[in-house]
């Protein structure tokens, strides 16, 4: 070995990351050449790490008392089994150390998704107090049979109303469909209230304009120009008239 017991600092705990460091490469270089020469295989991973073991393993021996150094001394029996226990009850606490972390952290991840999962949940509990059953695309494309491509494509032209749900997301008011389509007219509404939620709430309350007909309604009823006069209204005379 480069390194000498009598060159090593009195005490371990005044020793260096750089000593420790140095010491634990010279002892890997020192154990690769014997591996080498008893024809050993074994991994760069398994020397690198066996090295620096060895050199923690030396501070720790440089920091003993004589007295308990040479009680090592006199043990050279007992010591491989010794090492042994020792490094596989450190490895076993490690691992169960690093179980827990994981643990902790998917339990962590699991309570973010819950958390997130109840929010998307309570707004979407909200969005249909006001705006009355809604869906996704998978939904009206299984239930009502409109793919996905022709959703967008009215989407698109503004002859359906897509109310956003997150950031990219969006549902859609099932009201609004009637024979696997939108209601015709909705376009010539969105011209005018251009925004989708304030165009779906007014479409479905009671409107004066209307006489306390229910837009969407008349819609349904091919009253397109009446619904479509009183949007312009409501836009010029403010929500106040509705």
């Amino acid at each position: 070995m480069t390194l000498e017991m009598e060159s090593l600092p009195a005490r371990g705990s005044g020793l260096s990351r750089h000593w420790r460091n140095e010491a634990a490469r010279s002892i890997a270089v020192e154990v690769e050449l014997v591996l080498r020469r008893q024809n050993v295989p074994v991994t760069r991973e398994t020397l690198d790490f066996a090295g620096n073991l060895a050199g923690l393993m030396l501070v720790a021996v440089s920091s003993l008392s004589p007295e308990h150094r040479q009680a090592l001394e006199t043990a050279d029996e007992l010591l491989p089994d010794a090492i042994s226990r020792l490094v596989l009850s450190l490895a076993m606490e490690l691992r169960e150390r690093q179980r827990r972390v994981e643990c902790v952290r998917e339990d962590g991840i699991a309570d973010h998704v819950e958390a997130k999962q109840r929010f998307s949940q309570s707004r979407f509990t909200l969005m249909q107090s006001w705006a009355g059953e809604v869906a996704g695309q998978t939904f009206i494309e299984d239930e009502l049979k409109i793919p996905r491509s022709t959703l967008h494509l009215w989407k698109r032209r503004n002859e359906v109303i897509a109310l956003p749900k997150g950031r990219r997301t969006h549902v859609f008011p099932l009201a609004q469909f009637v024979d696997g389509r939108p209601v015709d007219g909705l376009s010539r509404v969105l011209t005018e209230i251009q925004n989708p939620r304030s165009a779906w709430l007014w479409l479905v309350r009671p409107s004066d304009l209307l006489d306390g007909e229910i837009p969407l309604d008349l819609l349904k009823r091919n009253r397109t120009a009446q619904v479509a006069d009183a949007a312009v209204a409501y836009i010029k005379l403010g929500p106040a008239i509705g």
